[in-house]
């Protein structure tokens, strides 16, 4: 595929209207890359560093757009140890502005294999240079972390950040620090927190959990005014194999506002239990609007779990 005198070279956008344009080329080179990396894997793992050299911020943009897509086992270790090699391409996980969720957890999710202290380097960039939280930076850190950590390493930063007063972030840090401590008694001043996402994610944390606490809480979520404590409830209650879970999950479908049939869909889904695919059905087609989708999302995991 190579010989020994190739090197990767793309020319720099001479002006900022050929940004685009610049990308698009990286971004089709590492594509080719990819597509023939087994040929010569130690060759085209030097074209990958040649190519981050030569324009650094097209290939950490394209990398995430690969990343998203899904990419063989092969170039996805390759590319994220060129990655986490760059401070830069770490902080770029943390940015919305230049990544988007997707992308930063497909980059995440490989790179965590090769680094499983990456939650810790992503920590990092919660605070500001002056020690205060930047709060865009915290949601898109803690999402990704809570996609590729136990918890267990970032206990002590969680913590601090309990006390912000960002009912967001603190939602987040519960979810984390809940699945980390998986303590009823822990969680249970959360279940009851004024704020729903801090509630929501609280129940949702304990999913997993078979304890008669841990049942006890779900069963007290069912009865929340809140739809998505509700279904994050229904749900526990589903993984604990309770008897009451489907009569919950119909009881919410039963609700006249369309943001709680659309959450009754959305936990029918997340049950597997293919009982559920002829209300679904009804639901994908009598109703319109989040309604609607969210019962055809629910479909399509329904069916793939029966596959």
């Amino acid at each position: 595929m190579f010989s020994d005198s190739d090197k990767v070279h793309v020319e720099p956008a001479p002006t900022p209207n050929n940004q685009l344009g610049n990308f698009l080329v990286v971004n089709s080179f590492l594509a080719d890359l990819v597509a023939g990396y087994e040929v010569n894997p130690q060759r085209t793992r030097t074209a990958f560093r040649e190519l981050m050299d030569d324009q650094p911020e097209e290939f950490i943009r394209s990398a995430l757009v690969l990343f998203e897509k899904g990419l063989a086992s092969g170039p996805a270790d390759a590319i994220s140890r060129l990655l986490l090699s760059n401070d830069e391409a770490v902080s770029v996980l943390c940015d919305p502005a230049i990544s988007s969720l997707p992308e930063a957890l497909g980059l995440a999710k490989a790179a965590v294999l090769i680094d499983p202290g990456l939650d810790v380097k992503l920590m990092r960039h919660i605070w500001k240079p002056n020690g205060t939280v930047n709060p865009v930076s915290a949601v898109r850190v803690l999402e990704v972390a809570g996609a590729v950590s136990d918890g267990t390493r970032i206990m002590a930063p969680l913590m601090q950040l309990m006390r912000y007063p960002n009912a967001r972030i603190r939602s987040k840090v519960v979810l984390i620090a809940g699945r980390c401590k998986r303590e009823p008694r822990w969680l249970e001043p959360y279940v009851q927190d004024p704020d729903p996402r801090i509630r929501a994610n609280a129940i949702e944390a304990l999913w997993g959990e078979k304890s008669g606490e841990a049942v006890r809480l779900f069963r007290q979520g069912t009865q929340d005014l809140h739809h998505r404590v509700i279904a994050n409830s229904c749900v526990g209650l589903h993984l604990a194999n309770d008897s009451e879970a489907a009569s919950q999950i119909e009881q919410l479908a039963s609700f006249s506002e369309p943001v709680f049939q659309a959450a009754a869909c959305w936990a029918m889904g997340r049950t597997g239990n293919p009982a559920f695919l002829q209300p679904l059905q009804e639901m994908s087609t009598s109703k319109a609007g989040i309604v609607r989708r969210s019962a055809l999302r629910a479909l399509v995991l329904l069916r793939r779990a029966a596959a």
